[in-house]
């Protein structure tokens, strides 16, 4: 049965966060395939197998209300600066009793872009901050693996 979440907790060793994010997407990864030719050794005919190659990761985009937590954009300030300041994290999914229902670890994570959505003073709408996270490697960890 799907769950039915509604925040998501950003957990990382640069920033302190305590606020949730109202979204997060991009959680993923893809191989390349490639085509290797290869001899059968029992036939002696050539074939062509589809082998696994490199991984890559997208980048993972996360959306909140601007706060007056401006730990992101000092993080960001420091990689513009030539910081390497790579950091490991994880994303904890809650559902509505804010029991986790999944979790990812994040490797060598950094703030790739921050953008806060168009200021207008006719409108009553959140005024929000997507922040896009570049990083070396995911991974889904199982819920019964979760401790806190």
């Amino acid at each position: 049965m799907p769950a039915s979440t509604y925040n998501y907790f950003l957990f990382i060793e640069a920033v302190p966060v305590t606020e949730p994010f109202t979204s997060v997407s991009g959680l993923g990864s893809e191989i390349s395939v490639a085509k290797e030719t290869i001899v059968d050794p029992d036939t002696g005919d050539t074939v062509i197998e589809s082998i696994s190659g490199r991984p890559t990761f997208t980048d993972i985009v996360l959306t909140r209300p601007v706060t007056e937590n401006d730990g992101f954009w000092r993080w960001h300030k420091d990689i513009i600066e030539n910081k390497d300041r790579r950091a490991n994290c994880s994303i904890a999914a809650r559902d509505a009793s804010n029991r986790i229902v999944a979790w990812w670890n994040i490797e060598k994570a950094w703030p790739s872009k921050i953008v806060v959505s168009e200021l207008k003073s006719s409108t009553s709408e959140v005024l929000e901050e997507t922040i896009t996270l570049s990083h070396g490697g995911i991974t889904r960890v199982p819920t019964n693996e979760i401790t806190g």
